[in-house]
């Protein structure tokens, strides 16, 4: 529980919403690699234990074809080794960033629906808490 508490703190809560315009920009940079890649693994993939492999693998090749694609498009729209670099930082940097963010996203709001239980049913949260440790303490020893 006071790992979930923690992620209750007013900088998270404000890193959440500072951090969200950012993870939207990379989302939307990269959208058509994460997204077919998923989509692929998702198709081709019978079993789950190689569903990350072949998202990863159609995500990079992906990358390594559409990424030129769009820098060479970029410098035709606008002909600037300074707006070409920038954007190459900005999809590299809100890409990184985004990636960081949606683990951070789903502990605090994760955090918010313990909490929301906590309150809501006391003896629910107990019996959560309680499984949680057996889970741990098997999985440990």
């Amino acid at each position: 529980a006071s790992k979930n508490k923690s992620m209750l703190t007013a900088v998270n809560i404000f890193l959440l919403i500072v951090g969200f315009p950012v993870y939207v920009i990379g989302k939307t940079l990269n959208f058509l690699p994460y997204y077919f890649a998923k989509f692929t693994a998702d198709k081709t993939c019978k079993d789950i234990e190689f569903h990350a492999a072949v998202n990863f693998g159609v995500g990079a090749l992906l990358l390594i074809i559409l990424f030129p694609l769009e820098l060479l498009v970029v410098w035709l729209l606008f002909k600037s080794w300074l707006f070409l670099l920038l954007y190459t930082a900005l999809k590299s940097l809100c890409g990184i960033i985004g990636l960081q963010y949606t683990v951070f996203k789903k502990k605090v709001l994760g955090a918010f629906r313990l909490q929301k239980i906590k309150k809501a049913s006391p003896e629910l949260y107990v019996n959560l808490q309680q499984q949680r440790e057996l889970i741990i303490n098997f999985i440990f020893k």
